[in-house]
């Protein structure tokens, strides 16, 4: 079809004003018209990226004009057909010749899933019993050690799945949605927590009878929440067959759910299985860079970068306001989406730095990424005119997790982390190799460890803990309601800060 020279000095903005991620669902519809119109018998077969968009084209398609739903009596004939593509010319010249292997768009090693000989560890074989991607999957059986199974759950599956906030056409509910996704954060600086409070909230309009209502008040898909919750429900089937989650006794679903109520428990979850998305911001220029040092920014989407959390003036003449005012240095992010000269991360979360020195990087580590100060003094590779110019980098030592994550802190205080790091990882080592063996009393302990010193530190630097976020999901009430514990510091903490 050849275009007139008006249309194709138009193409360019056409393409820049479409979004890959998003199905034109009104160019598939008048396709579908065109189609019918055809003097040609036949069936027509239309291939979408998911049940979302499934139902949103059913219901779009009028109820009374059966030729867009029947197939007719000439369907599985064999005879020449048509194909029409969706998809512009550039992003047909930006098409790979193959597509990237699933094994390879997940560096397992990174996961703890593969071991350097390219087999599969412990975790790696619970991994492929589970029907999730394998960082999902991670956060799942971190959770469960943890004892915070329900909310990163619901979590994954949403992960898994489509957003399942729309965005509409119209700016005046652009900006509506992006306030409803923000109230469900709970100003806890969290996407998570929205799509959690989400699904929650969601739950509760199915059992009162108003869930279609729900979703258009608060721009959902009611397709991709039926999705999560059918996924939900399989997912935890195959914890069952596997071991992890028993009918009663330990390990039992009230038991796997004490720490549920814990939002830094949960996200250390989250994090030991999101790593090594991570990103931290400077706080000299404002920037935010990934392990790979690479200059990203939040998605538009994000509550992190809603007007909610501009509450004071950029400083320094610069216009990161959002940046300037979030409470720590570290994030965790689901996806990272590149374009031609910057990258963007979507739904983010932030973290305290003792949640990323305990949870982040492999699990096997050797000693000798906790640095002492020498005798001589300073750190072992401080120079002495460093030492000399601030004395306290004498009483300093070095957690180097990796190249990028590097933390200078009090010597007794760094000792403890790495003592606590090290329980951690062997604590959950364990339970991946015997997931039936009940756990035992010290480790135990080191739960309670990890959960006061969480807490204390979020609190420290000013992170909120919402509550509900425990609620047992409402269709599996018969699996009993979970005990939540409440957890309080006795003793005052000096902030762990990354220096």
């Amino acid at each position: 079809m050849e275009l007139s020279t008006r249309d194709q000095d138009g193409l360019p903005k056409v393409n820049c004003s479409l979004k890959n991620d998003q199905m034109n669902l009104d160019l598939i519809l008048n396709l579908l018209h065109h189609i019918c119109l055809r003097p040609e018998d036949g069936a027509v077969l239309i291939f979408l990226p998911g049940y979302d968009e499934i139902v949103e084209i059913r219901d779009r398609i009028l109820h009374d004009d059966r030729r867009f739903a029947d197939y007719p009596e000439s369907a599985g004939r064999c005879k020449p057909g048509m194909c029409f593509c969706l998809y512009s010319q550039v992003q047909f010249e930006n098409m790979t010749e193959f597509q990237v292997p699933q094994l390879q768009r997940m560096p397992l090693q990174s996961i703890d899933a593969m071991n350097p000989r390219e087999g599969l560890t412990d975790i790696g074989h619970h991994l492929a019993d589970l029907s999730i991607e394998p960082y999902l999957g991670k956060m799942v059986l971190c959770a469960i050690v943890l004892k915070c199974l329900d909310p990163v759950l619901t979590i994954a599956c949403t992960l898994a799945n489509n957003d399942p906030f729309t965005l509409p056409t119209q700016a005046s509910e652009r900006k509506a949605a992006l306030l409803s996704r923000k109230w469900f954060s709970a100003t806890t600086f969290s996407d998570h927590m929205a799509l959690l409070r989400t699904f929650q909230a969601w739950q509760k309009a199915c059992c009162d009878g108003w869930e279609r209502s729900f979703c258009q008040k608060n721009f959902l898909s009611q397709a991709t929440m039926e999705i999560i919750i059918t996924m939900r429900t399989q997912l935890l089937g195959q914890l069952r067959a596997i071991g992890f989650v028993r009918a009663r006794g330990r390990s039992d679903i009230r038991d796997v759910n004490i720490n549920s109520e814990n939002w830094p428990i949960v996200k250390a979850a989250l994090l030991s299985g999101t790593y090594p998305k991570l990103a931290q911001i400077n706080q000299e220029s404002y920037a935010i860079s990934d392990c790979g040092q690479t200059p990203i920014s939040l998605h538009l989407t994000s509550v992190l970068n809603q007007p909610h959390y501009k509450t004071s003036p950029a400083a320094h003449g610069k216009a990161h306001t959002q940046i300037q005012t979030l409470p720590t240095d570290w994030l965790i992010y689901d996806e990272l989406l590149k374009g031609n000269k910057t990258a963007t991360i979507r739904c983010c979360s932030l973290v305290s730095p003792i949640t990323v020195a305990i949870f982040g990087g492999s699990a096997r580590m050797p000693s000798s990424v906790l640095q002492m100060a020498t005798d001589a003094g300073g750190l072992q590779d401080s120079s002495d005119s460093e030492a000399d110019e601030d004395p306290s980098m004498l009483h300093l030592a070095r957690l180097k997790i990796n190249d990028w994550i590097d933390f200078q802190l009090e010597s007794e205080t760094a000792t403890l982390v790495f003592q606590l790091r090290q329980k951690w990882h062997s604590l959950f080592l364990r339970k991946m190799r015997f997931p039936s063996k009940p756990t035992m009393a010290h480790e135990e302990a080191t739960i309670s460890a990890l959960v006061s010193v969480l807490i204390a530190e979020e609190q420290a630097v000013g992170l909120l803990q919402p509550a509900g976020i425990g609620h047992r999901p409402w269709p599996m009430v018969a699996e009993g309601s979970q005990e939540i514990s409440s957890w309080r510091s006795s003793s005052s903490r000096t902030s762990f800060s990354n220096q």
